[in-house]
């Protein structure tokens, strides 16, 4: 792993477990420490920055960004710093993208070797996660699953203790069904007894003919038998032979027919219904919201824990005391008519200037006239 590679994947981490841990963001805000605590962590920060600059070693550097990145948490608020730190994230990447190509001399191969190139596509589609994540239509994908994970997880529960009662029902009754057609490990030590037998009994023996005996070592014998495979029928080559030769083919008709009616269809489109309805909500809430901004109440659909940087400066007014912040005789929509005003003027003007250039154009060529006609007498 490279050096911006390995900057890349600690942000990520970092700021995976922020959220992890933090998570709403809602409620952690920056706020003020108390005086010791702050003054630790600003001394935390000098003299790690002090080790930095004097004797630049990993371990000072790392404790150089945690103390920032504390200190940002507790000054602007934790939704700010995660912010900051998702877009050094994406440009570092960007910086980690354009040195990879560089060093591999992508450029030069041509857009078949990017194609082609595994790793940078690899980069590139972390890079083109990270900047699509900030559209809503995608937010909200990630929302139909998240907003309602009790109940996906409750189903899939369900999912998982149907498959394992059908696997027990399956094991106890179709336990036959479910033997697998394996080779055949040959024998060693029957084989080499066997061919000590033959050996023997080919190499000499005596046979009795009435009262003499007669020794021959060309004595022909019969072989030892080969082992003898069972050749079993082919009983299940039609619909009617299975019938008829399985006595529970019915039984595992009704028992495949109820697992993909059961698990397939139903607890699948169960989990499939729960997600497409979130999604269908999550849109017509939008579309609501919407409709109640543009006819009804600007304000009215706005969250009530919802705390953006006006609000929190006319709260900050408010503390103090200070009415500035409400719009006394000032209004976006008197700004805007006055503005419409200036453009007619601006308008109305430019119109006068054209006529009174076209009457000046005209008397400059009656004067033309005037003074050839003068010239000629």
């Amino acid at each position: 792993m490279s050096f911006w590679s390995s900057i890349s994947f600690n942000l990520a981490v970092l700021m995976n477990l922020l959220v992890a841990f933090f998570y709403p963001l809602e409620g952690v805000r920056g706020g003020t420490l108390e005086p010791h605590l702050s003054a630790l962590l600003w001394a935390a920060m000098f003299v790690s920055l002090a080790i930095v600059i004097v004797l630049p070693q990993p371990h000072g550097i790392r404790a150089l960004i945690a103390s920032t990145i504390l200190r940002l948490i507790f000054s602007v608020g934790l939704e700010p710093t995660l912010f900051l730190l998702g877009a050094f994230n994406v440009c570092n990447k960007v910086i980690f993208l354009m040195s990879f190509v560089g060093n591999r001399g992508t450029f030069t191969r041509g857009y078949k070797a990017m194609i082609i190139d595994v790793e940078f596509l690899y980069h590139l589609l972390y890079l083109i996660i990270c900047i699509l994540g900030v559209f809503e239509t995608l937010l909200n994908v990630i929302k139909s699953v998240t907003r309602n994970g009790r109940s996906i997880v409750l189903t899939a529960v369900l999912a998982l203790i149907l498959v394992y009662l059908f696997s027990i029902v399956g094991y106890i009754i179709f336990k036959d069904d479910f033997i697998l057609n394996v080779d055949r490990i040959p024998n060693k030590t029957l084989e080499q007894s066997g061919s000590v037998i033959s050996d023997f009994l080919s190499g000499g023996v005596c046979q009795r003919e009435g009262a003499e005996e007669n020794c021959s070592a060309q004595a022909t014998l019969e072989p030892v038998a080969a082992m003898v495979v069972e050749d079993k029928e082919r009983t299940c080559d039609s619909l009617l032979m299975c019938i008829v030769t399985e006595p529970l083919f019915a039984a595992r008709v009704i028992y495949d027919l109820l697992f993909f009616f059961m698990v397939i269809i139903i607890v699948l489109n169960l989990i499939f219904g729960v997600i497409i309805d979130t999604f269908a909500d999550l849109r017509s809430e939008k579309q609501k919201k919407e409709e109640v901004l543009k006819t009804t109440c600007f304000i009215c659909v706005k969250d009530s824990t919802e705390y953006t940087g006006p609000e929190s400066y006319v709260a900050e007014m408010i503390r103090e005391h200070n009415l500035d912040w409400f719009p006394r005789m000032r209004a976006m929509s008197l700004v805007s008519s006055d503005a419409e005003g200036e453009q007619n003027e601006i308008r109305n003007l430019q119109e006068k200037l054209e006529s009174t250039m076209k009457l000046v154009s005209n008397l400059s060529g009656q004067l033309t006239e005037l003074k050839e006609q003068v010239r000629y007498r």
